[in-house]
C-alpha cells in the first residue's frame, strides 16, 4: 500500500499493529492507521511518550520496554511481546546510530531546541516503538 511505502521512507520500517503482535487481514482499520501515523498530533504524542520512557523507564531497554508497555496497556508484556518490542528498539537504535539529523527529526518535537540531557539516537528508536504501542488495539480500545 502507498502509506506503507511512505512509512518505510520515513522510518526505515513499516509500523503496524500487525507487525508486533498478530497478523490480520487488511481492512479499514489498517487504512485508517496509515492516516493516523502521519498525523502531527500523533507524532508529537509518540515523541513525548518516548522521552518519558527514556527518562523514567529504567536504566536498560528491557526495563524501558516493560514500562512503556504498561503505560500503554496497563499490563506487563508477555515474553513474545517483550521480545519483539526489544528487537524493534535494537534495530532502530542501530539505524539511528550514525544518523543524527534523522534521529533529531524523529525524536524531537522542536528539532531546533532538542533537549541536551538525552541520547536522541535512543529516543528516536523509542519514538518508533511508541508509535507501535500507541496503535495497538489494546491501547486505543477498551474491552
Amino acid at each position: 500500500m502507498n502509506y506503507e511505502k511512505e512509512l518505510k521512507q520515513e522510518a526505515g520500517t513499516v509500523v503496524t499493529r500487525r507487525w508486533l503482535f498478530r497478523d490480520c487481514g487488511l481492512g479499514l482499520g489498517e487504512i485508517a492507521l496509515g492516516a493516523l501515523l502521519n498525523d502531527t498530533v500523533f507524532q508529537e504524542t509518540a515523541q513525548t511518550l518516548a522521552l518519558r520512557i527514556w527518562k523514567e523507564g529504567g536504566s536498560n531497554d528491557r526495563d524501558r520496554a516493560i514500562y512503556a508497555f504498561r503505560l500503554c496497556t496497563a499490563r506487563k508484556p508477555d515474553a513474545m511481546e517483550l521480545e519483539r518490542l526489544l528487537a524493534l528498539v535494537k534495530e532502530k537504535e542501530s539505524y539511528f546510530e550514525n544518523r543524527t539529523t534523522a534521529a533529531v527529526q524523529v525524536s524531537s518535537t522542536d528539532p531546533k531546541n532538542a533537549p541536551d540531557d538525552v541520547n536522541l539516537h535512543q529516543v528516536a528508536a523509542w519514538t518508533l516503538a511508541s508509535r507501535v504501542l500507541l496503535n495497538l488495539d489494546e491501547t486505543i480500545t477498551k474491552e
